[in-house]
């Protein structure tokens, strides 16, 4: 094999001829192809669509050359001699100087040794020689990692923690969420504490339970919580969509005792989430299955099409990073001409209120301005904020969304997945009356109220129905802020904090849902594709599947 073994050869190959790009599509969600090819266009660079003697340059996300051969050998093709074999993080450096770059020693895809030891494959750039990256949003973490009975005792002491809500036991819920992330990336399962030693999050509270858990099976301390009346009153109550902690220890010092304790109170905060919540929060508890939530984001796609042709719509979150099931649905929009987006959500809402799809909800106005981006920020437990426009509510799911659970289980979960949506005309625009918005607004959220929205919800919940309640969350972001929020609204929660806990502490720089800034220039740091936004922060690109730490 002569081929991408050394950075001279492959630099031999860029001057002998012009440079083509072929990008191995394993490990890429095909909307994140399609942005990498559209940027090397725009950047006045070639690539191919396939594979040819041409091809100098192999782009993969695989961790080893013998992962890349294997999957050009099941179609009987062979890498080119005299392409190199390169990470993605070439490629970002690429797009970045709108250039072929150098290959590093380090982005070259190179073969694994294997020793008679057993082999420990780590993400690139992670090489495991006693070192660990210190922050969380450097490191894989996978939903399927090699620790999680550990990590499931540790994240009680942090829910546990953030349920007592007091101003010392912030660093506390902190402190342990960093050990669990810690544990879902270590490419080994843990057998010894003193595997630990030196893995700077992992602090002697959190030695002392993994030590009970492994000598006998559990901790006595996460059992007596798991015990605990007081746990489990603030686990069912917080539960309710609408309620946090604070109102949740208010309806224990109240006596009650289960939601219907609080439901014969009538909700006498008058949030409309918690009247709504209580009377729905069967079906709000139940989690949503993946078939369900591709099913209803294909139905925005098509109606947002419909009002504004080349809308972008992505199924994000807890999907988007993989999950099977979840308690919510989060769909961002953009599209790709600036302010086209404007006026999109009112009509989208009416579409979708006209389908029978919407059950209650509020919108928020955009509240961004320039100056929110040098203002100083503190993150919190429960995240920072954002400031697009959005619509947040309840949504009605036909039961037959559910039916197709199983073989949809490890579908890809944004718009491109197949998945067959119940055959629907789009609406028409002369049909839609954006009015219909005030109808699902709760009545403290409108001066008039009318419609559906006037009925108790106690007494919708009740009525027969072919539809189960389900949270939604549709955000609009303009197309200069989009990247940003799609990491932002991909998650993880704790990979969102450390990656803007890094970005300040390191870098000197604002990270936010709305774009990077650097607060001494006092200007942004634009991205074109999520990868540009990982090569801002100075970190490989990690795939939204790895970011749940």
């Amino acid at each position: 094999m002569n081929y991408r073994t050394t950075m001279s050869e492959s630099t031999k190959a860029v001057k002998d001829k012009t440079a083509t790009i072929f990008i191995v599509p394993v490990k890429f969600q095909k909307k994140r192809l399609e942005d990498i090819k559209n940027s090397l266009l725009r950047k006045g660079l070639q690539y191919a669509n396939t594979l040819s003697p041409e091809v100098t340059h192999v782009v993969s996300e695989c961790e080893s050359l013998g992962q890349v051969e294997k999957y050009f050998a099941r179609s009987g093709q062979k890498i080119p001699d005299a392409a190199a074999v390169v990470s993605t993080q070439w490629l970002i450096d690429c797009l970045k100087a709108s250039r072929i770059v150098e290959i590093k020693s380090s982005q070259l895809i190179k073969e694994v040794e294997v020793s008679g030891k057993a082999q420990v494959t780590v993400p690139e750039g992670n090489e495991f020689n006693g070192t660990f990256p210190e922050w969380a949003c450097q490191r894989k973490a996978k939903l399927e990692h090699l620790n999680k009975k550990l990590t499931s005792a540790v994240e009680v002491l942090q829910e546990f923690a953030e349920l007592r809500d007091s101003n010392q036991d912030y660093p506390r819920a902190l402190a342990f969420r960093r050990a669990s992330s810690v544990l879902k990336s270590l490419p080994f399962p843990v057998q010894s504490v003193e595997q630990l030693k030196g893995f700077k999050d992992i602090g002697e509270h959190v030695k002392t339970v993994i030590s009970d858990i492994l000598d006998h099976g559990s901790s006595s301390e996460v059992d007596d919580i798991e015990k605990s009346e007081w746990f489990k009153k603030m686990k069912l109550f917080t539960s309710v969509f609408g309620v946090g902690p604070s109102t949740a220890k208010v309806w224990i010092e109240r006596g009650w005792e289960s939601l219907e304790d609080a439901q014969k109170d009538g909700c006498p905060s008058g949030d409309w989430r918690i009247a709504w919540g209580l009377a729905f929060s069967k079906d709000l508890n139940t989690p949503v299955c993946r078939s369900e939530a591709i099913a209803f984001s294909r139905i925005v796609q098509r109606e947002a099409e419909h009002i504004l042709p080349g809308v972008i719509t992505t199924l994000v979150g807890g999907f988007r990073r993989g999950k099977p099931e979840g308690h919510d649905v989060d769909i961002l929009l953009s599209h790709p001409t600036d302010e086209a987006e404007i006026g999109l959500l009112p009509k989208l809402i009416a579409a979708l209120g006209k389908r029978g799809l919407i059950l209650i909800g509020h919108k928020e106005k955009n509240s961004f301005r320039s100056d929110i981006l040098y203002q100083d920020f503190k993150l919190s437990t429960r995240g920072q904020l954002d400031h697009f426009e959005k619509w947040l509510g309840i949504c009605k799911f036909p039961k037959s969304f559910s039916k197709s659970k199983d073989s949809e289980s490890n579908s890809e979960v944004n718009q491109e997945t197949s998945f067959t949506v119940p055959a629907l005309e789009a609406t028409s625009d002369s049909s839609l009356d954006e009015s219909i918005n005030d109808l699902y607004e709760p009545k403290a959220k409108k001066s008039k109220s009318s419609g559906a929205i006037d009925t108790e919800p106690q007494h919708v919940s009740a009525a027969p129905r072919d539809w189960l309640a389900r949270r939604v969350d549709l955000i609009i972001a303009p197309i200069s802020q989009y990247y940003y929020a799609l990491v932002g609204w991909t998650g993880s929660k704790h990979f969102n904090r450390d990656a803007r806990l890094y970005a300040q502490k390191k870098l000197g720089l604002k990270l936010t849902s709305h774009g990077l800034f650097d607060l001494q220039k006092r200007e942004p740091l634009t991205a074109e594709t999520e990868e540009e936004v990982f090569s801002h922060l100075k970190i490989p690109y990690i795939d939204p599947t790895d970011r749940n730490c």
